[in-house]
């Protein structure tokens, strides 16, 4: 995201989920990016759904979020969005590899650190350019992550270049939130970040990694693509405002 980030309050409630009326579940509400992801098509009208959606999205004061990929939504519900005016944004895509079949590299730049949370966020920031008092959606959600995770960070001798996140679950490790100092960037830190998680990953027993990228941010799909990465699936936002 790389990864895609939402900078809204985080809304849970189940959808459609022991409520009058439900046929079966159609659509989620995630925490993840505030989005509502359809899952599969339902009997109930799919309008109908959607204007729920944006029912409680608007008593949030917030702009309505789905997010959609060709496998799991159906067809119909992207045309759907786009005739009630929601815009399409940050076209991604899910990447993949296997760990089993990856070795650590001899000659990799940093170290890497564990963070607490407050520390890295700070990190963070520093790197990304984002504002530490905007943090507090982005930060719920880091604390709600359940462990083992680490927030990591890549030194240099006495100053830190690059931070992730890396999550483990089910024998596979997700990293989001990747960050590479602009006055570092294309010198290596980001491949020894990402080795060093794959490394950390490993010997917690993980067999496969996934992370998730901007189709449109050519330097990490590229730095990915090195690493092994394959496309999985993309994705794509369709989000209209109050």
């Amino acid at each position: 995201m790389a990864t895609s980030e939402a900078h809204h309050p985080p809304i849970v409630q189940p959808l459609l989920q022991c409520r009058p009326g439900c046929k079966g579940q159609f659509l989620k509400l995630t925490r993840r990016a505030n989005s509502v992801t359809p899952l599969y098509s339902s009997h109930n009208e799919p309008t109908t759904k959607i204007a729920q959606c944006e029912q409680w999205y608007a008593t949030a004061n917030l702009p309505t979020v789905f997010r959609l990929n060709r496998h799991t939504a159906p067809a119909a519900i992207d045309q759907l969005l786009d005739a009630r005016g929601y815009r399409l944004v940050d076209p991604s895509l899910t990447l993949h590899r296997r760990l089993d079949t990856w070795t650590m590299p001899g000659d990799l730049r940093g170290t890497l650190r564990s963070e607490t949370l407050p520390d890295w966020l700070k990190l963070y920031c520093r790197l990304s350019g984002k504002a530490l008092d905007q943090q507090q959606s982005h930060t719920t959600i880091l604390q709600a992550t359940p462990a083992p995770r680490l927030f990591a960070s890549l030194w240099d001798r006495d100053q830190a270049v690059a931070c992730a996140v890396g999550i483990l679950y089910a024998k596979a490790l997700s990293i989001v939130d990747v960050v590479t100092d602009p006055q570092h960037r294309r010198q290596g830190y980001g491949s020894s970040l990402l080795a060093q998680l794959f490394a950390w990953a490993q010997h917690a027993g993980a067999s496969d990694v996934a992370l998730q990228v901007q189709g449109d941010n050519a330097a990490a799909r590229a730095l990915y693509a090195r690493l092994g990465f394959r496309e999985v699936y993309t994705y794509w936002y369709r989000v209209r405002h109050p």
